[in-house]
């Protein structure tokens, strides 16, 4: 039997096993059957199917009937569904307290010994957990940022970074970015207003064609986007606060920032889009 892979998906992500998604959208479709027949259309071995069906009935999703031979059949799918959702949601607040207890329970070990365990180099894997982190280094910085990125992937670290950007400049932190200028502008790039209207705010263009995505944060830490030709969120990001390192990047972006230019076109295209959402 044929089944819809999004429809086993939403059941794993429901809670249930890749098996029991199975075995329940089987018996969805057969109403009533047997063990026999379950396993013949899941194409399961049929002791398998029996430990599923026993698993499913323990989660309160089947039934079995008291018949000659034996027979299940699952309860309504919205009853099914609800019942579910419900656990995954009481599961998800448990974690949440649980999380609770963890980071209450690690803020607790004594951070100068940390501290002293001297500087470090960190490698973030990519997706989620390096948004998190380049957030947490805005979030840490006082005084100043100092940012590059070519053109093409400008727009989706904005994207991503603008809210915990803007609450830096609301702290007074001073922001600098440099990008390049391809031939011909992206149309759908623009900064974001909260950003271009703030004084503290400055980008420069440099004429090269840059592939460099470095941030500088205080002149403290580094985060360096170690893949050049994909989105960021999907290559691995080099995080550090070792003095040697920061300096290196630091004095590079130095060089940089005053090679480069503020540059007319980038300029108006800023002023149409405050313009636009004004």
């Amino acid at each position: 039997m044929l089944l819809r892979e999004d429809d086993v998906k939403i059941l794993i992500d429901l809670g249930l096993s890749h098996r029991q998604a199975s075995v329940f959208l089987v018996l969805s479709r057969l109403k009533s059957s047997t063990a026999r027949s379950i396993a013949t259309a899941s194409r399961q071995p049929r002791q398998d199917v029996y430990k599923v069906l026993d698993e499913l009935i323990q989660l309160g999703l089947i039934e079995k009937e008291l018949s000659s031979p034996t027979k299940f059949s699952i309860i309504p799918i919205h009853d099914a569904c609800s019942l579910l959702l419900r656990r995954k949601v009481k599961n998800a607040v448990y974690l949440r307290r649980e999380t609770k207890i963890l980071e209450r329970d690690l803020q607790g070990i004594d951070l100068e010994l940390v501290h002293d365990e001297g500087r470090k180099v960190l490698l973030v894997s990519e997706g989620e957990s390096i948004v998190l982190r380049m957030k947490k280094s805005i979030e840490n910085t006082r005084r100043s940022i100092d940012a590059i990125a070519p053109q093409k992937f400008l727009g989706q670290g904005f994207f991503f970074l603008t809210q915990a950007l803007e609450k830096a400049l609301q702290r007074g932190v001073k922001i600098r970015f440099i990008t390049n200028i391809l031939d011909e502008m992206d149309s759908r790039f623009s900064i974001p207003s909260a950003l271009a209207k703030n004084s503290s705010f400055r980008i420069r263009t440099i004429l090269s064609h840059t592939r460099s995505r470095f941030c500088v944060y205080d002149n403290r830490e580094v985060t360096v986007v170690l893949s050049s030709d994909i989105d960021f969120t999907k290559s691995p990001l080099l995080w550090s606060n070792c003095a040697s390192l920061v300096n290196d990047y630091r004095d590079h972006y130095e060089t940089l920032w005053n090679d480069s230019i503020d540059f007319p076109l980038l300029k108006s295209k800023t002023e149409t889009a405050l313009s636009i959402n004004s």
